[in-house]
């Protein structure tokens, strides 16, 4: 039996606000019918649970959706939508979801939000805020809106939507800049070489500028933009590196075929959109270097330096001539079959002058052909230019090289009339970095280069990266901007949760030990509110420290050779003995704020009374965990305890005492702190 649901909403004012209206009650009124093929899922309301989805009976896969319409707002009022979910036990293939179309008069739908619902342990809430701005509802005449909330492919489990409200406000849209109170501070983002050409087919210039004015919000913080145009191939039609097009087979029926292997459609698209804006004479990056300027943001150019996407398969398609006609000139072709470190050993060898001769030409071609602020070499993209053994000589046939791309930048500033900059990405520890070939220090002293950006690769962050070390090393006129990536876990294994609360503890502690900006690299589509939160607040210390914040341990995840990927965690602690762990918070949280340390553990989970905790040595009382938050573990094998008292500025030393009879595992650990009463 369908039963209507009023679910409560909540008018929110927050300090951008102008104004702030509570939308008309939407009620779900209607379940979508599954797929004329599928086997209907079970979808029932009640009070306590909100909308549950559970799967058919005999196991066989199901879709369907709850969706309720409402009004559109006003003309000029954005609006706001949260929501919250649970999801327990679902098969691995479920993709829970929410969408969000317009309707105009005539009843044509566009959609303005499709997106999956994060995946946190079993059992555990997790929350979504999305955004759709005012010019998005008006481009597409919205008169109602449909909101769906759906799961398909689902076999197994439950999936219940606990809570949604919706908001308008107006001063969340609109591309404004924040102000700074002088050089320091401020966002780095990284716009990598295909995402723009996977979302947007055959896009014109209009629409090329909405996509990065996805980012500058209202109040951004953006100060520089790195727009990449390679990897191995280029997404323009260079005359150095293979352009994404080159030998690539069209067929009339819509295919791509590419050194004998048929391209994925989505490959293909993105290969079509790049040769679309090709042959209609559009440059997407001098499009975009133009408007950036205009929105008062840097642009620069930003150069992988030795891409190694997809080496492992020699056919596959996103390989440049250069690299499949020399494959002498690759650092380590004999670790091919290697289970570790086999993508960074297929990259080119700067050691051979043909291979640098080649990377300086594509320099000058994008020094040449692009009018931007500035050039990065992204040296971890990806990682390694010299073959084992050679990184010592390396630092200075490296530290060469560098000094005469700033010798080429120096002469087009003859040509721009404007200072050309430039950058570096490099391992996040500096002895990492000077083992590798990577004399960082040799390039500040010289004056080659403008920003130092210390990086973890790829498979996580870490949050305790030696800024104090860096700063000796780059100077007090280099700018200092640490990075993120996408991951965010406590050793390699994959997890991309945390939200923009986990992103905010990093940007806090990283500007309060002295970061110039935060650099956002993988930080391309994500959700609209999570994405304003992000480019409204991780630049500044004031804005970033107010925001919920996550802080966690991490690790570093690219050593040299010979050196180990050192992960804190997980850590055995042994029957009697003891554990501990390290935590930079940045500043401390003001009063009225909560703190929370959270540890997690493999099975068996010790009780609260087998674990004796200490926070700065002060003994710690259990509390109760968060609400909203997702973690890389069940929440059964977490354990909460109440920080407030005892947290402190910078680091936090925690101490874990096992009072079991066997050992344990520590697999999780961070300090949670509650946002500011006003902040976001």
């Amino acid at each position: 039996m369908m039963k209507v649901i009023r679910i409560c909403l909540l008018a929110v004012v927050s300090a951008l606000s102008l104004t702030a209206a509570t939308v008309p009650l939407p009620s779900f009124s209607q379940w979508e019918k599954p797929a004329a093929d599928d086997k209907a899922i079970v979808v029932q309301a009640n009070d306590t649970e909100g909308i549950v989805f559970t799967p058919p009976a005999d196991g066989a896969q199901g879709h369907g959706a709850a969706h309720f319409v409402m009004e559109a707002p006003e003309p000029g009022m954005d609006l706001l939508l949260e929501s919250a979910y649970t999801l327990e036990e679902l098969n691995a293939d479920a993709v829970p979801a929410i969408r969000v179309t317009a309707v105009d008069a005539a009843g044509k739908e566009t959609i303005l939000l499709d997106s999956g619902v994060n995946r946190p342990a079993t059992g555990m809430a997790t929350r979504r805020r999305d955004l759709l701005p005012a010019d998005r509802m008006q481009e597409a005449a919205a008169a109602r809106l449909r909101i769906a909330v759906y799961i398909y492919n689902f076999t197994a489990g439950r999936f219940a939507l606990k809570q949604i409200r919706a908001t308008t406000k107006q001063g969340l849209s609109g591309h404004a800049q924040t102000a700074f109170d002088g050089p320091r501070e401020g966002i780095v983002f990284n716009e990598d070489c295909t995402q723009v050409f996977d979302m947007l087919h055959n896009p014109d210039e209009e629409q090329l500028c909405k996509y990065l004015d996805y980012y500058l919000v209202g109040n951004h913080q953006i100060r520089e933009i790195m727009l990449n145009p390679n990897c191995q191939r280029a997404s323009y039609g260079s005359r150095v590196f293979s352009p994404m097009w080159e030998d690539i087979q069209f067929a009339e029926d819509g295919t791509a075929t590419a050194f004998g292997q048929t391209l994925p459609v989505e490959t293909t698209q993105l290969i079509k959109s790049c040769k679309s804006l090709h042959d209609r004479n559009i440059d997407p990056y001098q499009v975009w270097i133009a408007h950036l300027r205009k929105r008062g943001v840097s642009p620069w150019i930003s150069m992988r330096m030795n891409d190694c996407h997809d080496v492992l398969d020699e056919k596959a398609w996103i390989h440049g001539r250069f690299w499949r006609k020399h494959p002498e000139w690759r650092i380590g072709t004999y670790r091919l079959d290697a289970r570790v470190g086999a993508y960074y050993a297929q990259g080119l060898d700067y050691a051979v002058p043909e291979v640098r001769d080649y990377i300086f030409a594509m320099v000058s071609e994008l020094l040449e052909r692009y009018d931007a602020d500035g050039l990065e070499l992204d040296f971890m993209r990806f990682g390694r230019v010299f073959a084992a053994g050679a990184e010592v000589e390396g630092r200075g046939v490296l530290t060469d090289f560098i000094a005469q791309i700033r010798q080429k930048a120096d002469a087009q500033e003859a040509v721009r009339g404007h200072r050309i900059r430039l950058a570096v990405r490099v391992p996040a520890l500096p002895e990492d970095a000077y083992r590798l070939g990577y004399d960082v220090a040799a390039w500040c002293d010289r004056h080659l280069v403008d920003i130092v950006t210390p990086t973890n690769f790829l498979f996580g962050n870490w949050p305790n990266t030696p800024l104090e070390q860096w700063r000796r090393i780059v100077g007090k006129d280099v700018l200092l901007a640490p990075c993120m990536e996408c991951r965010f876990n406590a050793n390699a294994s994959a997890w991309s949760g945390g939200g923009a609360a986990i992103r905010a503890g990093m940007a806090a502690d990283w500007l309060h030990r002295g970061a110039d900006r935060i650099y956002l690299f993988n930080h391309m589509g994500r959700p609209v509110e999570e994405n304003r939160l992000l480019m409204t607040g991780l630049g500044r210390l004031k804005t970033a420290a107010a925001m919920e914040r996550r802080h966690y341990v991490g690790f570093p995840d690219f050593p040299a050779l010979g050196r180990a990927r050192t992960s804190h965690l997980p850590l055995e602690i042994l029957a009697g003995d003891w554990g501990d762990l390290r935590i930079p918070v940045g500043p401390r949280p003001e009063s009225g704020r909560k703190a929370t340390l959270i540890i997690g553990f493999a099975n068996p989970t010790p009780t609260a009374a087998q674990l004796e905790v200490r926070l700065n040595a002060k003994l710690l009382s259990p509390s109760h965990l968060p609400d909203g938050l997702d973690f890389p573990v069940p929440e059964g094998a977490l354990r909460a305890y109440d920080a407030t008292p005892f947290i402190q500025a910078d680091d936090n030393t925690i101490e874990l005492r096992n009072q079991t009879q066997g050992p344990i595992t520590l697999l999780w650990g961070e300090l949670h702190i509650t946002a500011a009463p006003e902040s976001p």
